[in-house]
């Protein structure tokens, strides 16, 4: 008779009885064993202070968590870790490790697609790129906009800024508590593409192009430029189908335009910045229109002089003024000496007296 065929409790009673030393060879004896018992030994490990729902999970033991489920009875919706823990309940762990085997465990035995946690299901599947878990949170009926308590944004709206910006993040940055609920493991992240299937298949399920969720009002084309796209074409030309509007205000009364201009933009990008400018111009998108602070896109501070040429060429209104008195074109003029070349080129292009911008001080004499 083999080992495992003994009665569980049997089982256990000899492995409550084993010195540490000894328990990793009973694990060893076989597959089943192992899924058998490891919750009462994982229990017993005085170096972790863990339950063993989380560790099943974590290794996608699918006969050990359904049998701690179905013998204890386990509500499968209740938080596992401390609270602090954003990501504490089974079925987030089960994204976060990227187990589709024990999400779709989980949510044959109760667990709620839909629960108020502070970042939904779905939304959590979405910032981490994974497709798989998506689609099956979905057909499962998670709801597609239902926005996360803490996040404060709708699955889409986490594809959108989430994911490979926080390869670089530093220990300050916003998103920190994200790389913390990844448990410092960031090679989960996807690539770019993966997050534009995802986007894909939420815009497919009825996602809202235009919910705004949070508190900056957001829409979708508004968070293309703060999340670490390389190349907006394919979400832009997306979005473009799905009626998204060019013109769409967030609750600074700023439109695409005016957060593309931002000197965070890209992630700092300017490539990518200048690809979406162009997209944003050519689609009609208007460059007159002023936010709460009384800016037109021309009013943001731009870093990149190519970008500036593109604004002037829509014939946007340059003669506006600031609150200091300043025209506009100024502003725009005042940036590092290094591009002064390329400014020179702007202006003579479009016959902008530089004469006048040496008397402000703005252009670097040629002596």
């Amino acid at each position: 008779m083999s080992l495992d065929a003994l009665p569980f409790e049997v089982i256990c009673l000899v492995a409550s009885y084993l010195p540490n030393r000894d328990k990793l060879s009973l694990l060893q004896c076989n597959r089943v064993l192992h899924d058998t018992v490891i919750d009462v030994l994982y229990k017993q490990d005085e170096r972790t202070t863990c339950d063993a729902l989380p560790w099943l999970l974590e290794r996608g033991f699918e006969r050990g968590t359904q049998h701690l489920i179905s013998r204890s009875n386990l509500d499968v919706n209740i938080s596992v870790c401390h609270r602090t823990n954003l990501i504490n309940t089974p079925l987030l762990i089960a994204i976060g490790f990227g187990r589709p085997n024990m999400v779709e465990l989980l949510l044959r035995n109760g667990a709620q697609a839909n629960l108020g946690t502070d970042i939904s299901a779905l939304g959590y599947a979405a910032t981490l790129g994974y497709y798989d878990m998506t689609s099956l949170l979905l057909q499962h009926g998670a709801h597609v906009d239902l926005v996360g308590v803490m996040c404060g944004r709708s699955p889409l709206g986490c594809a959108l800024e989430f994911g490979t910006p926080f390869r670089e993040g530093r220990e300050d940055s916003p998103y920190s508590w994200f790389r913390q609920a990844l448990y410092g493991d960031l090679s989960k992240l996807k690539e770019e593409s993966e997050f534009v299937a995802v986007i894909q298949l939420l815009l497919a399920n009825g996602a809202d192009l235009h919910f705004q969720s949070d508190e900056n009002l957001s829409t979708a084309l508004h968070r293309i430029p703060k999340g670490p796209w390389k190349s907006p074409e394919t979400l832009f030309s997306l979005f473009l189908d799905s009626g998204a509007d060019l013109n769409a205000q967030d609750s600074k009364g700023d439109t695409p335009l005016h957060v593309a201009f931002s000197q965070d933009a890209f992630l700092g990008d300017m490539k990518a910045q200048k690809k979406f400018v162009t997209l944003l111009l050519s689609s009609g998108a208007d460059v007159n229109i002023k936010n709460r602070r009384g800016e037109t896109p021309l009013g943001i501070s731009v870093e990149n002089p190519g970008i500036l040429e593109l604004l002037i060429k829509p014939v946007a209104s340059t003669r506006w003024r600031g609150k200091s008195g300043d025209e506009i074109i100024w502003k725009l003029l005042k940036t590092s000496w290094q591009k002064q070349a390329r400014f020179k080129a702007i202006c003579d292009q479009y016959h902008l007296d530089r004469a006048a911008l040496g008397a402000r001080g703005l252009c670097r004499s040629n002596h």
